[in-house]
């Protein structure tokens, strides 16, 4: 896999979109150690800008955690990978030559964070919704839409883009949740996710999976839960961390063009630990 995926870089402190192997990270990483320090740095001193809005953040705004850089550089409710899945959305749409339409209609499994906010705020097409898997839930966040990625209730072909942040993890069935996504959406659509992704796993690590039929959950490994805006209070069961493999899996499907974007970015607050890019899934739909 190594070999044959390529990993498209956008680096504030290099040309935009170059494009290098795992191999490379993998050899930058271990001669020169956590590269993000500069941009570390430069952000604790000037604040960020966030993309899309351009709204600026000053540095006494920001909470910034170290070895959670991927999960911090927060303000206003938008940390690090927030942020880098807008820039790396904006920039989908401006190579499109659609960042000024305001009649595209976008899906996305998230309606009440501020990302949903500034989306909506940006497309009046966009369409935000939770995972509402009870009448009680519903009726509670109503009108919030429910929608179930693995069965997304849609006709085909009738979205311009997906945009998801850190959900597919949470997902019991990602294929099938991959293969509905690709159906609705349109000739030309794309897609734009971020999860917990390390460029050194080859295969997706499954942590659970699940009885369709008794509904009972079996744990492959411990027990992992991630904040869910929807349930606080028990948050959302990781069912897998996907790896390499999911670039395959995705052309298998019918998308082309699939790849990781390494993220990294001084002026919008984007940095991680270890890598320190924060990584970013594109796939379109020929």
């Amino acid at each position: 896999m190594r070999s044959i995926t390529r990993i498209i870089v956008h680096c504030s402190a290099t040309r935009p979109g170059l494009d290098i192997g795992v191999d490379e990270i993998d050899r930058w990483h271990r001669e020169r150690g956590f590269h993000g320090v500069g941009y570390h740095a430069v952000i604790r001193r000037n604040g960020v800008v966030e993309p899309l809005v351009g709204a600026r953040r000053a540095p006494e705004e920001l909470r910034i955690e170290d070895g959670r850089l991927r999960e911090t550089i927060s303000a206003k409710e938008l940390n690090s990978r927030k942020r880098a899945l807008l820039l790396r959305f904006r920039d989908a749409l401006r190579e499109r030559d659609l960042l000024n339409r305001r009649d595209l209609r976008i899906l996305a499994p998230e309606a009440l964070s501020r990302t949903a906010l500034i989306l909506r705020g940006r497309f009046p097409y966009f369409y935000g919704t939770e995972y509402l898997p009870t009448e009680e839930a519903r009726e509670r966040y109503f009108p919030v839409p429910h929608l179930d990625l693995e069965n997304i209730g849609h006709d085909a072909e009738r979205f311009d883009a997906f945009i998801s942040g850190d959900v597919f993890e949470h997902v019991a069935d990602l294929d099938a949740a991959l293969k509905e996504i690709h159906r609705v959406l349109k000739p030309n659509g794309f897609l734009v996710s971020s999860f917990p992704f390390s460029p050194w796993r080859e295969e997706t690590e499954i942590r659970a999976s699940i009885d369709r039929a008794s509904g009972d959950i079996t744990h492959h490994r411990p027990a992992q839960y991630h904040g869910n805006p929807v349930d606080p209070e028990n948050g959302s069961l990781v069912f897998s961390l996907p790896g390499w493999d999911i670039v395959d899996r995705l052309r298998n499907i019918g998308f082309v063009d699939a790849r990781f974007h390494a993220m990294l970015s001084s002026r919008h607050g984007v940095v991680a630990d270890l890598t320190p890019f924060v990584f970013i899934l594109t796939a379109a739909k020929a």
